[in-house]
């Protein structure tokens, strides 16, 4: 009898090892190392990243101790199997290994998507062998890159002259989903645009993403750019200051290296030196209508405990924010700090960089730099300007490490107006 009852134990566990789905969880990070350089490839979402170098900004605020290179060589049009390119350009596997990529990700989808629902298992297969290739090479000299899959966004409605997107949107749904299936099987952390993008769409009409439903604008990219950061960096508590103005103290803190000094109370209310490490993360474009949910990726302030009436907020002389005592307990954002002046400084320099670089990347006329009108002079003129540039792009980034390690003080003050 124990014998029979252990067969069918047995039995019962083998089939429910074979039947059962797998349960396998898909790996939500990586493990970037200080100097990783990080290359961007895929099609145009990949390629527009460099316009407002949102990315590399949040990665600079977040982790500046980490020194990390962003660079795109995305391609507008590209997919996984057609990728034309001037003559002598070199192919991508030339260009992560000039650059030294110990992180690449992978942008694509989008183009793929506008054939047919039918191509996604194409594409699968496509991505799978690119995937298979990337882990066979050293880019870096020592070691096979990290790889991150981003899906493609959903696409927008913006009016019905651009048409119905609910084709193109069920089309998407097939070629993320192959994504996600791909994450699991090959181990490959993936950031899922097309599920966040719908959300956002949903939540609120206000504040369009795109620019013609399925390219993004500014406010998209710098939406999108804070979950490519987490799933890079990792995840981050919302940054909020609570500060008690009767006992003079933070209540809550939800800020990576800040400290508060100097508490006192003045005859016109208090004032107090905030001290951080790290710069505030960018603001999206001036005018934007803040999704609901994408608050907690702005600094917000909340000053509590003040006595009825009127108050203005200085930092470091200049008004930010005025409001009566209620106004001030609640949370509210303060975009004209003067750290927020640094942050638009350093994502300017981001930005100069990232142009650089593609100019040093796709230069205009490739004809005469590798192509067939290389000689004779193109030989002799173009090597070392290019070198000059490689050194100005390589000033820039070392620029932005210097910069984005700035320690911070700012000195604070809540006057009473009346």
């Amino acid at each position: 009898m124990l014998q029979r009852n252990l067969f069918l134990l047995i039995s019962v566990l083998f089939l429910n090892a074979v039947c059962s789905p797998s349960v396998t969880a898909q790996p939500d990070a990586i493990t970037v190392h200080k100097g990783d350089r990080i290359l961007f490839v895929g099609d145009t979402f990949a390629d527009r990243l460099r316009v407002d170098g949102y990315v590399e900004s949040i990665l600079a605020a977040r982790r500046p101790e980490l020194e990390l290179v962003c660079h795109t060589l995305g391609w507008s049009g590209d997919t996984l199997s057609k990728q034309p390119r001037p003559l002598n350009f070199g192919s991508q596997d030339d260009h992560l290994q000039r650059q030294a990529a110990d992180v690449v990700v992978l942008c694509f989808g989008m183009s793929q998507s506008l054939d047919a629902p039918q191509g996604a298992a194409e594409f699968g297969k496509e991505m799978t062998q690119l995937i298979s290739h990337l882990r066979q090479q050293k880019y870096n000299g020592h070691s096979a890159p990290q790889l991150v899959l981003v899906s493609p966004i959903a696409h927008e409605f913006i009016n019905s002259r651009l048409g119905n997107p609910s084709a193109h949107n069920a089309s998407l749904k097939q070629y993320v989903a192959v994504l996600h299936q791909i994450s699991e099987k090959e181990k490959v952390p993936i950031v899922d645009l097309f599920d966040f993008t719908s959300q956002l769409m949903k939540e609120s009409a206000s504040q369009s993403l795109t620019t013609n439903g399925i390219h993004l604008n500014s406010y998209g990219y710098w939406a999108v750019s804070h979950r490519i950061a987490d799933l890079l960096i990792g995840k981050q508590q919302p940054p909020q200051l609570v500060f008690n103005a009767e006992k003079l103290l933070t209540e809550n803190r939800n800020e990576t290296g800040l400290k508060i000094t100097g508490q006192k109370k003045t005859a016109s209310g208090i004032q107090f030196q905030v001290q951080q490490k790290q710069l505030p993360l960018p603001l999206p474009p001036k005018d934007s209508v803040i999704h609901n949910s994408l608050e907690n990726r702005v600094r917000h302030v909340s000053i509590t405990h003040l006595k009825p009436g009127n108050y203005a907020l200085k930092v470091d002389g200049k008004t930010v924010f005025q409001g009566d005592q209620q106004q001030f307990a609640n949370s509210f954002r303060v975009p004209g700090r003067p750290a927020q002046q640094l942050m638009r400084e350093l994502q300017s320099t981001i930005r100069r960089k990232d142009q650089w670089f593609f100019e040093r990347y796709r230069p205009v006329n490739t004809e005469y730099i590798f192509g067939r009108r290389t000689q004779p002079y193109g030989v002799e003129s173009f090597p070392p300007e290019l070198k000059k540039v490689d050194e100005l792009i390589a000033e820039q980034n070392h620029k932005i490490h210097i910069d984005a390690n700035q320690i911070q003080k700012e000195d604070w003050k809540v006057v009473r107006l009346d």
